[in-house]
């Protein structure tokens, strides 16, 4: 819902892509990055092999369907592992809403990852959906230490998406735990 000419805070339009896929911050931002979409999308694609993505193609810089626009559930994992390193961003795709400040007039919206608000394990990432590829999340959760991310892709609803996304990192978390092999300064043998 963003107009021409609005100005906003960089920070506010990552928050309104990351949190309701805003297209229009998408594209404002690929253009303020890199000059055209065209040179961001080029960007997107260097990053892509730079980070060893096999699966993964950009044709735009919002990821609707379009011919030569792909990617896999492995390679969504790892841009998703890549993501959660900056604390800026794992706090937007963890939290439950957004208030946008900036631009003009204040707007609040609930993130579409509704594992958020009824799993307390759920801490992100990104949810999605094309006609090719179905409903789609790319999940994060963690418990006692443990981090898990799970990626679905064509599920038929929001509501298979979501139960499949908590199954897969229900299951993730039940299986792994932390273990304090050796202490510092314990003796392990004379």
């Amino acid at each position: 819902g963003f107009r021409a000419g609005e100005r906003v805070t960089v920070a506010d339009l990552l928050r309104a892509l990351l949190v309701t896929s805003a297209n229009d911050a998408a594209h404002t931002l690929a253009v303020r990055v890199a000059g055209s979409q065209r040179a961001f999308v080029t960007m997107m694609n260097v990053k892509a092999r730079s980070l060893g993505l096999r699966d993964t193609h950009f044709a735009t810089p919002v990821g609707l369907d379009r011919d030569g626009n792909y990617s896999s559930a492995a390679d969504l994992v790892k841009i998703g592992l890549v993501l959660r390193q900056n604390p800026f961003l794992r706090r937007v795709v963890g939290s439950e809403r957004v208030t946008l400040r900036s631009g003009s007039r204040h707007r609040t919206f609930e993130n579409r990852n509704r594992l958020l608000a009824i799993a307390p394990e759920v801490d992100g990432i990104k949810t999605g959906y094309t006609g090719k590829a179905g409903y789609m999340l790319v999940g994060s959760a963690a418990r006692g230490g443990v981090s898990m991310i799970s990626a679905v892709l064509g599920e038929p609803s929001e509501a298979a998406r979501d139960r499949d996304t908590l199954a897969l990192l229900r299951y993730g978390l039940s299986r792994f735990h932390l273990v304090t092999a050796v202490r510092s300064g314990q003796q392990l043998v004379t």
